[in-house]
């Protein structure tokens, strides 16, 4: 994958906000176009380096009891997106 180049990128601002949230909503249009150039493969792989990223900075930085809650409570969230979806039967 190419090395982006340093600076501003090119973000498309929406003032629309969600119920949960005033904030202003960003899109980073560059990395969209640039993730839209890759395979489908290419981008599984760019989401597994993030998530080992994701993995490395919670080591560093999480006690191993909040780490386990955490996953804890994804897995719980995974299950219960499943079977709302009826992907858990």
């Amino acid at each position: 994958m190419a090395a982006r180049s340093v600076g501003y990128p090119s973000i498309v601002m929406s003032t629309e906000t969600t119920p949960s949230s005033d904030a202003t909503a960003a899109l980073d249009v560059e990395a969209l176009r640039a993730n839209l150039r890759l395979t489908p493969a290419q981008r599984i792989a760019e989401l597994d380096r993030m998530l080992r990223f994701h993995h490395r900075v919670q080591v560093r930085t999480l006690s191993p009891d909040l780490r386990e809650r955490l996953w804890q409570e994804e897995v719980t969230e995974a299950r219960r997106r499943m079977e709302a979806s009826g992907d858990g039967e």
